[in-house]
């Protein structure tokens, strides 16, 4: 008992008591310093928080994304009437025989109105129909110039928005390098102004990831001759740009489909281009993430325990698309469970963990004032 009571004291000397006065002082300082700060800042982060004025800029709303600092000093439009032009020139150059200047012409039409007919038998008026004729404007549907303004203004885009119109000449010149250059016009004027317009989130970063993937799968980029012809490459191309028609398909994406269609080509046991087209566009159309997708493409098409041919290969896919899905919702769920079980396990130990703390504290406060009466009966002791 001696012994431990020696120990005890040797403790409190060498750590409790081991600094002076003055140094316990400053600590207090510090502490009370500590206090105070904590205290503001609480207060600070107890006043309740104003949100950001929210408001979508035109230009926001024309590229389809949001300014993340909420500084609209920076939605102004940064391209020129000149960059404007300079596109322009590009299209006219890819589309030399095309019509860019005559954009309508006077027309003979015939019409009718209503007149007032005196009757000399009856002696009294009616009103009747009369045919006569006028001069009207016509636009010539034809002409490109036309056709753009058609684009613009189902898109939205007025004459000042020079980058959004650059934006759609980019992606045209685009297309126009797939077409025949005498069905150019043909095809700006019955399907990429439909494309353009209806397809409203569609970039030219998604036209030539559309190109890239029909180029792996048929080995050259899509030519374009005929827009009703059911053999034409337009056909298929226009199947990829139907899943590009939102902002989902990402980079990623892309890429997994390269790769697939890669691992198709090496293996060699799929030969026909539908096949591959399919299974290109399931995964585009996935609604795995994109790891997910491509942990499953990896997975299928790298084994060896699933055996088709090119009649059965987009039925097996199909299936382990599916089970794969089914797998993935089980363990997103089993993840769920896991994440809240840890997380009531965590509220449990944290409040074990304050308990412990504070009796922690309770009982090295009242050793510290057994101490303080120990050092004081020892000096009344010494002074009697």
């Amino acid at each position: 008992m001696n012994k431990l009571k020696s120990l005890l004291n040797s403790i409190e000397e060498k750590f409790l008591f081991r600094f002076g006065k003055r140094s316990w002082q400053i600590l207090s300082i510090l502490a009370t310093g500590t206090l105070i700060y904590a205290i503001t800042l609480y207060f600070w982060n107890a006043l309740p928080s104003s949100r950001e004025e929210v408001k979508i800029s035109k230009m926001e709303f024309d590229k389809n994304e949001i300014d993340t600092d909420f500084d609209e000093s920076n939605n102004v439009d940064a391209c020129a009437k000149e960059d404007y032009k300079k596109v322009l020139d590009s299209l006219k150059r890819a589309m030399p025989n095309a019509e860019w200047k005559k954009l309508g012409d006077s027309v003979e039409v015939e019409r009718y109105r209503w007149e007032e007919v005196y009757d000399p038998y009856w002696g009294f008026t009616y009103p009747q129909q009369v045919e006569y004729t006028e001069m009207d404007y016509r636009r010539n549907p034809e002409a490109i110039p036309n056709i753009l303004d058609d684009i613009f203004e189902y898109k939205g885009i007025d004459s000042t928005q020079f980058c959004q119109r650059i934006n759609v000449l980019r992606m045209l010149i685009e297309l126009n390098k797939l077409t025949s250059q005498d069905k150019g016009t043909k095809f700006l004027q019955s399907y990429y102004r439909n494309t353009l317009i209806y397809n409203g989130h569609l970039s030219l970063s998604n036209i030539k990831s559309a190109v890239l993937i029909f180029e792996k799968v048929e080995g050259h980029k899509p030519r374009f001759k005929e827009l009703y012809d059911e053999k034409d490459d337009v056909n298929q191309f226009s199947r990829y740009i139907d899943y590009f028609r939102n902002d989902s398909i990402t980079n990623a994406r892309v890429e997994t489909v390269m790769e697939t269609l890669k691992n198709i080509k090496d293996k060699g046991i799929i030969k026909k281009a539908a096949v591959k087209h399919s299974i290109a566009q399931k995964i585009l159309g996935s609604g795995l993430i994109d790891s997910d997708i491509d942990a499953a493409c990896n997975d299928f098409f790298s084994s060896t325990d699933f055996k088709y041919t090119d009649k059965s290969a987009i039925g097996i896919f199909y299936k382990y698309h599916r089970l794969y899905a089914r797998k993935v919702r089980l363990a997103e769920e089993l993840l769920a469970e896991e994440q809240f079980e840890k997380e009531m396990n965590r509220e449990h130990y944290y409040e074990i963990g304050i308990l412990s703390f504070a009796s922690v504290l309770s009982i090295a406060t009242i050793l510290l004032l057994f101490s303080i009466r120990g050092i004081l009966k020892d000096r009344n002791q010494s002074n009697a």
